[in-house]
């Protein structure tokens, strides 16, 4: 009796907790050193530039590359320019609205 007690205790406490442990949102990481250091120069590398597309979500070391143009809107857009690009995105998740150029 005492040991399917605790079974259903260690059991419920893992399904609580294993959430806790997991990893976190993927998105929100930054780019990686090698990536982080071309950024900074101010060249992207020609796969991430092909990722730029309108619906597309670009992360936050490119956006924190990016110059802001305008700042955000009654929406929650913002334009910003990516090396030759000019990019309007909502700002909350990084979604590409319109390439500008």
């Amino acid at each position: 009796m005492k040991k399917s007690i605790i079974l259903i205790i260690v059991t419920a406490l893992a399904l609580i907790a294993g959430p806790a442990f997991s990893k976190q949102d993927k998105e929100a990481k930054t780019l990686p050193p090698g990536l982080q250091k071309k950024a900074d120069i101010g060249n992207l590398p020609p796969g991430w530039k092909k990722k730029m597309v309108v619906g597309s979500t670009i992360g936050e070391g490119v956006v924190g590359q990016g110059v802001i143009i305008d700042s955000v809107d009654e929406s929650g857009v913002v334009t910003i320019k990516v090396e030759d690009k000019i990019i309007r995105l909502i700002k909350a998740t990084r979604e590409i609205v319109e390439i500008v150029r």
